[in-house]
């Protein structure tokens, strides 16, 4: 049996197939473009990664017949999230953390909640980088696509979703909200409650490493994948690098990674001083594996 690793990155998506021990077997890779078309804004087009992904899939599957593939999962970028119906109809474009709506409304949260107490519950400073501001820009000035929106799907958890898995939100990816709560694992009710969002149009925390399910059957065929291939919550692409990378929590080791975006992270065997982080400006964000933490220090270069 073999192993399905999915990436979604910024500017392409890859899926790459692993033996048990480790080896790999096939790649594929597709690229795609950011989406500009005012100033300052940045956003992805879901339907056609969504179809690349499909094409990566169908590439890897066929080179790796002998060694059938026997689950997946999906790493993705942060942030972003793509407004879905409850049956996995796309509902419009994914706007990028790098985009610059909504400031405005990070600044009404730190009127009604002070910085601390939101590092306090999320992790992060408050910033426009977040899925949050993007999500109460299209309440307002989208009206129509906020409220025909069942689920707003980071990018790991909507390809999940697509394949036939349950439509959850891993841990990692809604820490990149500014609405979920890192201590209970849960979504925020008191920033849930001042924004005015309604926490049913957000799926189910999981943490990574969950089962979501099965790839669906008729799916499966188109892929070229076999039957019953198991779909496993993944997480945010930079916590899934450390965890290939070795390192290891509390090994006081970082890794260094270069992509769109330039990150250093590392990892915490446990929680970390909260007042120390935020005194630092040093965001908390759950790991890929349970009980750890980690924070990034990123920027964009590309």
């Amino acid at each position: 049996m073999s192993l399905l690793g999915i990436d979604i990155g910024t500017t392409g998506c890859k899926s790459i197939v692993f033996s048990i021990k480790g080896e790999q077997l096939a790649r594929s890779y597709l690229d795609y473009e950011i989406i500009s078309n005012s100033a300052g804004y940045a956003e992805l087009d879901p339907f056609e990664i969504w179809e690349k992904v499909k094409l990566t899939i169908i590439d890897v599957a066929s080179q790796t017949s002998d060694d059938p593939i026997k689950a997946l999962s999906v790493s993705s970028l942060g942030e972003a999230m793509v407004p879905v119906s409850k049956d996995g109809k796309i509902l419009g474009n994914s706007i990028l953390g790098s985009d610059l709506r909504g400031s405005e409304f990070i600044n009404i949260l730190q009127q009604q909640i002070d910085p601390y107490n939101i590092f306090r519950i999320t992790g992060n400073l408050p910033d426009t980088f977040y899925s949050l501001s993007k999500i109460l820009w299209i309440k307002k000035y989208q009206s129509d696509l906020f409220l025909n929106t069942s689920y707003s799907l980071t990018w790991s958890d909507f390809i999940a979703f697509k394949l036939g898995g349950k439509a959850t939100t891993n841990f990692t990816l809604a820490d990149r909200s500014l609405l979920f709560d890192i201590n209970s694992c849960k979504w925020s009710d008191e920033i849930f409650n001042v924004t005015g969002l309604d926490k049913s149009k957000f799926a189910p925390p999981v943490p990574s490493g969950s089962f979501l399910g099965y790839v669906r059957d008729d799916l499966a065929k188109k892929l070229h994948l076999g039957a019953k291939v198991a779909i496993i919550s993944g997480g945010h692409d930079q916590c899934c690098a450390i965890l290939g990378s070795g390192i290891k929590r509390g090994s006081n080791t970082a890794i260094y990674a270069i992509g769109t975006y330039l990150c250093i992270a590392t990892v915490f065997s446990s929680m970390p001083d909260i007042n120390s982080m935020f005194k630092n400006k040093l965001h908390i964000q759950h790991h890929v594996i349970p009980g750890s933490f980690v924070t990034l220090f990123y920027r964009k270069i590309r």
